[in-house]
């Protein structure tokens, strides 16, 4: 068996050379991954996908080194397609990481034909990330950093939402299209936001078109606590829905769109929920580092 070096697709290492091989046996497989180029893009984890509908109750998107995707790619690339010898009788099945024929070659016609990967679910149930695997080198904020940075939004706080009242804090909200919604919170937040969505129309249009919001701007305290402020306090997190539906807090799950979304919004300095002692999959929030660069 072909040794990957590093794990392949949502959250992965996604080593170029790693990333290639798990191309080329999805292709080789009769899925369709995309260009073998290295990189793991949206066609590449749909792909994933499918091949794990297969195998797995919960598809979730990562070629282990050892794990049973790869194993089942290794041992079935090149079967589906095996290509008749010109006396007429099959031939040995291909290896299962051999590159497709260039396109200029004339037999490349007679070649693997992939079969269409299934459109991708982005609202599909998917295990929550392992532990170091998201939010690397991104800080969730304090109550104590953010009322240093930002001041207290308000006097006083339940576990219903309230406006602000700080005045120096209220010349900071904003409402503003941040690309699939408008959402009101923070000016810096909600400009980082617009960047964010940016991205993810670029990389993820399908998904792009099925994101919306349960609000952004809430002064509140942290769900079930008399003590925490919710960072939705300042306007500085927000939480998402994928087509309609929101993941609920405490969930063992998120979904795949979710997954999709982790990445960029690491990439951005926010931080994603899914990490926290308390499981919050739908809730993304402003990182320590990001916050200190917002002035009240």
């Amino acid at each position: 068996m072909t040794h990957l070096n590093g794990s392949v697709g949502l959250h992965g290492r996604n080593r170029r050379n790693d990333v290639a091989m798990v191309q080329t046996a999805l292709l080789a497989s009769g899925h369709s991954p995309g260009p073998i180029d290295g990189l793991c893009g949206r066609h590449t984890i749909s792909a994933i996908i499918s091949v794990q509908r297969q195998l797995l109750g919960k598809p979730d998107g990562l070629v282990e080194v050892h794990g049973p995707t790869w194993r089942w790619l290794t041992a079935h690339a090149g079967r589906s397609h095996q290509q008749p010898s010109q006396s007429g009788s099959r031939s040995s099945p291909a290896s299962p990481l051999r590159r497709p024929v260039p396109p200029e070659t004339p037999s490349n016609e007679r070649a693997i034909r992939p079969l269409p990967s299934r459109t991708l679910n982005y609202t599909d149930h998917v295990p929550l990330p392992k532990k170091g695997s998201v939010n690397v080198g991104i800080r969730p904020a304090s109550n104590q950093a953010i009322i240093a940075q930002l001041g207290q939004p308000r006097d006083s706080y339940s576990q219903q939402c309230q406006p602000p009242t700080n005045a120096a804090l209220k010349r900071m909200v904003v409402t503003g299209d941040v690309g699939p919604f408008r959402a009101t919170g923070l000016r810096p937040a909600v400009l980082s936001l617009t960047a964010i969505f940016a991205e993810v129309r670029k990389t993820h249009p399908d998904l792009h078109a099925k994101l919306g919001t349960a609000g952004m701007m809430c002064c509140r305290y942290v769900r079930g606590s008399t003590r925490s402020i919710s960072n939705h306090a300042w306007g500085t997190a927000i939480d998402m829905k994928i087509d309609g539906i929101l993941v609920p807090r405490k969930a063992h799950y998120a979904n795949l769109g979710l997954q999709l979304l982790a990445p960029i919004f690491n990439k951005h300095g926010w931080y994603w929920g899914a990490a926290f002692s308390t499981r919050d999959p739908h809730h993304f929030e402003c990182g320590a580092d990001l916050l200190e660069t917002f002035h009240a």
